[in-house]
């Protein structure tokens, strides 16, 4: 990602604003990499405690989210106005509505199941987090 960043700071293209724009979030990507890794003051993440993320390619998760955009909108306006505890977050590989063929389409997931709780035994994830409604 660093060099990435790099390269379309020194393309010529960008103005010295983004330049600058461009350091500040090479600065946070790097403290982020070092609390991860326990380097310059941070203590390590510790291995057991990451479980799950994904990484997403926004231009191939494209056909995903405008396949999804209606059952979302209804789920948002279902949810409006209710509390937190009104719902609960799940894989949205579990729900039908959402569990398409493209799903996993720009997605790299890395997922690790927890050592306890009512997810130990699932073995993976879809990267897509979703809230169950009431039934």
């Amino acid at each position: 990602m660093s060099k990435a960043l790099d390269r379309v700071k020194h393309s010529g293209l960008i103005s010295k604003d983004n330049r600058a724009g461009i350091d500040r979030v090479k600065a946070a990507l790097q403290e982020k990499q070092d609390e991860l890794a326990g380097l310059n003051g941070f203590e390590k993440v510790p291995d057991g405690q990451l479980n799950a993320f994904a990484v997403y390619d926004v231009d191939r998760v494209q056909g995903y989210l405008h396949a999804v955009d209606r059952v979302y909108d209804h789920t948002l306006t279902t949810l409006k106005g209710q509390s937190p505890g009104f719902f609960e977050h799940h894989d949205c590989a579990e729900d039908a509505a959402y569990a398409l063929p493209e799903m996993s389409e720009g997605v790299d997931v890395f997922y690790r199941p927890p050592r306890f709780g009512r997810l130990k035994h699932k073995q993976n994830h879809s990267g897509w987090e979703c809230w169950r409604l009431p039934k």
